[in-house]
């Protein structure tokens, strides 16, 4: 996911467990809701960061029935106020989505890009150059309502 630099993603789950001990089904479904439901993080990447900071000492498991429970130690809490800048952009970010899909009709032009991501293969070269006016339409007006009357937003070409 851009916006989240790689190796910044340890100190999101040192965040989430601040607010309590956890499995890490619960992690996931707590930052898919500091994202709005735009972003959930796969086991793949959870488990094995939960291992890492476990293997540092930032974090301690333990079993509760079949689950096994994570908390913040002493020492992660002391890593997580080290990196609370880098936390907080990320917390900005997760609002920033959650109000895009809230107030602004981001999940409607999600659900569009996914089904347009799978239809550009199929699509004939005069579909493709409409959509592609339709783009460069859209993100010129983006561009304006944001005071960057240039057109290029940030994104790549």
């Amino acid at each position: 996911m851009d916006g989240i630099r790689r190796g910044t993603f340890r100190y999101l789950i040192l965040h989430v467990l601040s607010e309590g001990p956890m499995h890490g089904y619960g992690i996931m479904q707590r930052v898919q809701e500091l994202f709005g439901g735009l972003y959930t993080p796969s086991p793949g990447i959870v488990y094995p960061t939960l291992q890492l900071l476990e293997d540092l000492g930032y974090v301690r498991s333990s079993r509760r029935g079949r689950r096994r429970v994570y908390s913040l130690t002493s020492e992660g809490k002391r890593v997580l106020e080290e990196h609370r800048a880098e936390v907080e952009e990320i917390l900005a970010l997760g609002r920033g989505f959650a109000r895009f899909v809230e107030e602004l009709g981001g999940s409607r032009l999600i659900g569009l890009l996914k089904r347009l991501f799978t239809e550009i293969p199929h699509m004939d070269a005069n579909k493709r150059e409409r959509l592609r006016r339709a783009v460069e339409r859209f993100l010129a007006e983006l561009a304006e309502v944001l005071g960057n009357a240039g057109g290029k937003g940030g994104g790549s070409d």
